[in-house]
């Protein structure tokens, strides 16, 4: 004998999937977006996720530096990042600091 399967009961704004109803799915939406701001109908602008540019020279850090890649003994950066970390700065400031000192700048 097989058992009879009983249906589950729908919840109203669903179907018979048990998915949600367009009507249902619209006005969950409409419940947790904000309103519009402003006469376009818009929240944000577009000018609201841009940022004004840096007044420097591009390619140039805060600092004015560029950039530049090297490669050197694992020893070697170890010791500089060493220096770096007891004196609380970059290993680019100590790079600085060691090449300013050997040119006497």
């Amino acid at each position: 004998m097989s058992k009879k399967m009983s249906r589950p009961k729908i919840a109203a704004g669903f179907n018979l999937e048990g998915l949600p109803t367009p009507e249902t799915v619209e006005a969950n939406v409409k419940a947790i977006t904000p309103q519009a701001i402003g006469s376009s109908g818009k929240t944000f602008s577009l000018e609201d996720t841009t940022t004004p540019p840096p007044d420097r020279t591009p390619g140039l850090t805060a600092k004015g530096r560029v950039k530049f890649t090297t490669m050197i003994k694992p020893e070697l950066r170890q010791r500089l990042e060493t220096l770096a970390a007891k004196n609380h700065i970059s290993t680019a400031d100590v790079l600085e600091t060691i090449i300013m000192e050997y040119f006497n700048l």
